[in-house]
């Protein structure tokens, strides 16, 4: 009589045991979960703040190439210096040489 009794029995153990494993197991699944979800969302800051400095960086060299397609008119119509707040020839021929070679890079 005592064999049946004691085999339900461990079997009760084992069950609440593998319940407890289970919860367990459930909890860590979600903590994982939750960071995923926290490195997704930080991937995608880091995605947008990379785009966001490329869009400056456009337009800081869509500035430059402006800045010296003025200067070369200016200078083809002989005026002497450019207008206030333009960036020096030289200063726009490195800014240029730097947009030719991410271009490339690119």
């Amino acid at each position: 009589d005592d064999a049946p009794e004691e085999v339900g029995a461990s079997s009760g153990r084992a069950k609440a045991a593998a319940q407890r494993r289970a919860v367990k197991g459930s909890t860590a699944a979600a903590a994982g979960e939750a960071k995923r979800r926290r490195k997704g969302r930080a991937l995608v800051d880091e995605e947008r703040a990379a785009e966001r400095k490329e869009a400056e960086q456009k337009a800081e060299r869509k500035a430059a190439r402006k800045a010296a397609k003025a200067s070369k008119r200016k200078a083809a119509e002989g005026e002497e210096g450019g207008a206030a707040g333009q960036l020096p020839p030289e200063v726009v021929a490195a800014l240029l040489a730097k947009e030719k070679e991410e271009q490339q890079r690119a």
